[in-house]
């Protein structure tokens, strides 16, 4: 069970993270309708991180692990097999038996957007 995993994870690294229904959550967080059958874990005292810190460093063991990075390639077509995969993007062609294709979250928007 998942849900049991992250509460024991918080508890074995002595976190404050208490277990939540949707009930409990709708309750606390006035504003948010949530169903009564989600279960969240709360830490009210969490930390921060530096996002391009991670990122660099995600990065980095990338590299070191025998990764090829492109930026600003943007891909034409991709091509799974049975054992390997082919890239071809507009500057070149990879081939790999592993792919991660990391496109950012604001790729999901086909449409223009307009800003107010």
């Amino acid at each position: 069970m998942r849900e049991v995993h992250s509460y024991a994870s918080g508890e074995a690294y002595n976190l404050n993270v208490e277990q939540l229904t949707g009930v409990k959550m709708t309750e606390r967080f006035k504003g948010w309708q949530v169903p009564d059958d989600y279960i969240a874990f709360y830490e009210p005292d969490p930390g921060f991180l530096f996002s391009e810190n991670c990122i660099q460093a995600y990065k980095e063991l990338a590299v070191h692990h025998g990764a090829e990075l492109s930026f600003n390639n943007p891909i034409k077509d991709v091509q799974a097999y049975e054992d390997s995969v082919k890239v071809i993007t507009e500057k070149e062609i990879f081939t790999s038996d592993k792919l991660i294709i990391s496109a950012g979250s604001w790729k999901c928007f086909t449409g223009r957007t307009k800003r107010e």
